[in-house]
């Protein structure tokens, strides 16, 4: 297991740091993870760039705390970032910031917390007989519960048991239920519903451009050209096509004096 990470601080000018993993989070802890480290006499956000056996660092101090163990940045991101930096010629750093939202960044992230509410014990059938003489509605949600034998959402018992919230305080009241809040996973994609499709096929013209494309990233592989990888480069695209139309054909002897695009002359 690793023991310590390499961590991008944020705010540092592009400056990483080694620190080490606490031992009850070490397991959790990812490449991506958000995490606050000391610097100097004040705590800051950062994120884990690399995990590490060993080093060299002396006086290495621990994370100080674990804003998010689940990774942020995905692998790709942070490869995305770097190519970013590489390529702008600016801080790791910088470049990271570009990919995190604000709200990250800041550690505003807040979870989504719902009602929810359980059995308190076991309620007996003689039990929920009797409440049910007095209080339908509340013989109904201890029912409901009993047959879950789960927590259950304060808002799906409304809607299965027509309970609203002064029902479930007087079941709370009699001690036959607990209602606490729980954090849940947003779901983005909640309301939406999804048809299966059938596959996309190309048109005539997206079949063309798309050969092209492809040519060019044969080329490129030859003489070196840039390849398509985070986005499209469109002077890359453009010399790889030149080079694509230029490129001699199968069994012929290349001219050794041809330039690629771009390329400077001495003379």
């Amino acid at each position: 297991m690793p023991r310590f990470a390499l961590v991008m601080v944020d705010d540092s000018g592009g400056n990483a740091f080694d620190y080490e993993l606490p031992e009850p989070v070490a397991a959790s802890l990812q490449v991506g993870s958000r995490v606050r480290v000391p610097v100097r006499t004040r705590t800051m956000l950062g994120t884990i760039l690399e995990l590490r056996d060993t080093t060299e660092a002396r006086g290495v101090k621990p994370i100080a705390e674990v804003v998010s163990a689940e990774p942020i940045l995905s692998p790709l991101l942070i490869q995305l970032g770097k190519w970013i930096a590489d390529y702008y010629c600016c801080p790791l750093e910088a470049a990271l910031r570009s990919v995190l939202p604000n709200v990250i960044r800041k550690a505003q992230i807040g979870h989504k917390k719902q009602l929810f509410a359980r059995l308190a014990r076991e309620v007996s059938v003689e039990e929920i007989e009797a409440l049910r003489g007095k209080a339908p509605l509340q013989a109904g949600v201890v029912e409901f519960l009993a047959a879950a034998e789960k927590a259950v959402a304060v808002a799906e018992l409304a809607q299965q048991c027509d309970a609203n919230h002064q029902v479930i305080n007087a079941l709370v009241k009699k001690g036959l239920l607990i209602s606490e809040d729980e954090k849940v996973e947003r779901d983005p994609f909640e309301r939406e519903t999804f048809v299966a499709a059938a596959p996309l096929e190309l048109n005539e013209e997206q079949v063309g451009v798309f050969e092209r494309v492809k040519a060019a990233l044969a080329v490129s592989l030859k003489f070196g050209v840039w390849r398509l990888a985070f986005g499209v480069e469109p002077r890359a695209v453009g010399d790889a096509l030149a080079l694509d139309s230029a490129a001699p054909a199968a069994g012929s002897t290349p001219n050794a004096n041809r330039q690629t695009p771009n390329a400077k002359s001495d003379a």
